[in-house]
């Protein structure tokens, strides 16, 4: 079929007509368009041509093979169809994608105003707080359109990230980890890497128990076991089992002084950079047992749990007994939530708060961090339960503290937070 199809019969004065002016012809590909459409829309046509009148019927076949040009008013419903393909395959250019409808009607958030926050994790990829930021980075993008950006400084119980939280500028833009009691245990330490009222909590997340994992292909099968192992070790001499952690003065660290008090028991608490460390001390014999959060076994390759510092025992692993059950009274649980620096202004801290509340109360991070093993806050979209959350929470670590008598004096600070333990 030649370019100049539609133009054929109208450049001669045979009897398809008198002869008309030559036109320019279409573009290739909209001329197979328009003969498409003839083809689906028209009524049988006439085919002139030689032994046949104009008026003889004809086929939609027999019009394609022999050109018959199209009647005017086929040919003014073919052009309405054109316009009506054509716009159709230029609305969704057009138009706007949901996606930027949502983020149109989303409030804008001030508190940052490059649009990518940095969160400062305190621990490593291979540690359940990394778990914690891939779900809170998805429910970013989802509630607030803002990218989230992880920033790992571990070491020091979570005082080097939340001191790197402190050299930045304090427009929004970076928040930190915090992991109560830790948080309070190192703001009350002398040679402390931050101080606590420099951080304003503006969120909170979710808690998880802490649970003791020995290594599974080890002789210790039981808790019981591994306290007949600690008395063992301790009536050899000077030598104590040794339990692994994340990090000196943190929670486990106090994990550890609760069962050697519960179980009447002497042990050697390692403390190491982080979660991935402390359970690789384990997995290879370095340490007898590590502190662990009660999280999936994925989490703690090679590792299993003897015991679940926890009132109940853990969705995840329902196998796994309490310390209660087995006679030791050891409750440890953390809790995780965001903050920011308390020098920012006054607007941007308050628009934090306001814009972290939907995040919290996101059905996918809820359920993400319940696979996970986290418990979600139930104050979390609740400013004020959220703050007399924080406080019960700085008031059970400074009780703790002074209890256990985790934080040495001669390591102590005076002032508001070291005045707790005499």
């Amino acid at each position: 079929m030649s370019r100049n199809f539609w133009n054929r019969r109208r450049d001669t004065g045979t009897d398809a007509g008198p002869a008309r002016r030559r036109t320019r012809p279409l573009p290739l590909p909209l001329q197979v368009m328009r003969k498409v459409l003839f083809l689906c829309l028209r009524r049988p046509g006439l085919r002139p041509g030689p032994g046949r009148r104009n008026d003889s019927p004809c086929t939609p076949r027999q019009s394609f093979l022999y050109g018959l040009r199209p009647r005017p008013e086929d040919r003014r419903l073919a052009g309405w169809a054109l316009r009506l393909i054509l716009l159709c395959c230029a609305l969704p250019a057009v138009l706007p994608s949901p996606d930027a409808v949502r983020a149109a009607d989303a409030p804008p958030v001030a508190f940052c105003p490059s649009g990518t926050v940095t969160l400062i994790l305190p621990d490593g990829a291979q540690s359940p707080v990394y778990g914690l930021y891939e779900a809170t980075a998805k429910a970013f993008r989802e509630e607030l359109f803002l990218d989230l950006k992880p920033e790992i400084r571990a070491g020091r119980g979570g005082g080097r990230a939340l001191n790197r939280l402190l050299e930045e500028k304090a427009d929004g833009c970076f928040l930190g980890v915090l992991q109560f009691p830790s948080f309070v245990f190192q703001a009350n330490l002398r040679d402390r890497l931050y101080d606590d009222a420099a951080i304003a909590p503006a969120a909170v997340a979710a808690s998880v128990p802490n649970a003791l994992w020995v290594a599974e292909s080890g002789p210790l099968r039981t808790l019981d076991d591994f306290v007949a192992a600690a008395r063992a070790e301790a009536g050899k001499g000077e030598t104590r089992l040794v339990v692994a952690g994340a990090g000196s003065y943190t929670d486990q660290h106090l994990a550890t002084l609760q069962l050697e008090r519960a179980a009447g028991i002497s042990l050697s608490y390692l403390p190491l950079l982080g979660a991935a460390e402390s359970a690789e001390a384990a997995r290879t014999g370095k340490a007898a047992a590590c502190w662990g959060y009660a999280v999936p076994a994925a989490l703690m390759p090679g590792l299993r749990p003897l015991a679940v510092a926890a009132a109940r025992r853990s969705r995840l692993r329902p196998d796994t007994p309490t310390f209660q059950e087995t006679g030791r009274n050891v409750l440890n649980e953390a809790w995780f939530g965001l903050g920011i620096r308390a020098s920012a202004p006054e607007s941007v801290r308050a628009r934090c708060v306001e814009s972290l509340a939907p995040v919290m109360r996101n059905a996918t991070l809820r359920a993400d961090l319940t696979a996970l093993g986290f418990t979600p806050a139930a104050d979390a979209p609740d400013t004020a339960g959220a703050r007399r959350l924080i406080e019960r929470l700085r008031e059970e670590a400074l009780r703790l503290s002074a209890d256990y008598s985790l934080i040495p004096r001669q390591e102590r600070r005076t002032g508001r937070l070291g005045s707790a333990a005499p």
